[in-house]
């Protein structure tokens, strides 16, 4: 194969994983919090597995399935991976989710819309105070903590 079109398909490969594994896993979210029609963890997960697998089995052979900036930059730092190949694939890697991410947004918009209204969600607008944008939801740490930090009984 030429020197021009291996790193092509390369990248194409890490485009096409990375969108199959956000399209399936955060549509396995999308699906659960706004049809319920995955009734729990295990629905969504499953899903979210089956994603994973099925964009590793698409571009390994071809691209080697990193599907993630963060494995690719820790494969140039730890493993030797070419760095002139990071910045291609990092930049098809964020098209692909951001590719998945807009589609799912047009398929489900209009169950977005219905959720955010039911639930008394607001988006901030043009010419909206920040001070009455809807506030960011947080994790609060310090119960996880609580919990995960103290002794527990033997039994």
């Amino acid at each position: 194969m030429s020197a021009i079109l291996a790193p092509l398909r390369e990248a194409v490969a890490e485009f096409l994983g990375t969108f199959i594994l956000v399209f399936f896993g955060v549509g396995a979210v999308h699906v659960a919090v706004l049809t319920g029609a995955l009734p729990g963890l295990w629905q969504v997960a499953s899903v979210w597995g089956v994603g994973i697998a099925l964009a590793i089995y698409a571009t390994g052979s071809i691209s080697g399935a990193h599907l993630n900036p963060a494995i690719t930059v820790a494969f140039a730092a730890f493993r030797k991976f070419p760095l002139r190949k990071v910045g291609p694939y990092v930049f098809s890697q964020c098209a692909g989710a951001f590719v998945a991410a807009a589609l799912l947004y047009a398929l489900y918009s209009g169950s977005i819309a219905r959720y955010e209204a039911a639930n008394g969600l607001a988006r901030g607008g043009p010419g909206r105070p920040a001070a009455q944008r809807s506030p960011p939801k947080t994790f609060h740490f310090a119960p996880f903590f609580r919990l995960t930090l103290q002794p527990q009984p033997v039994h």
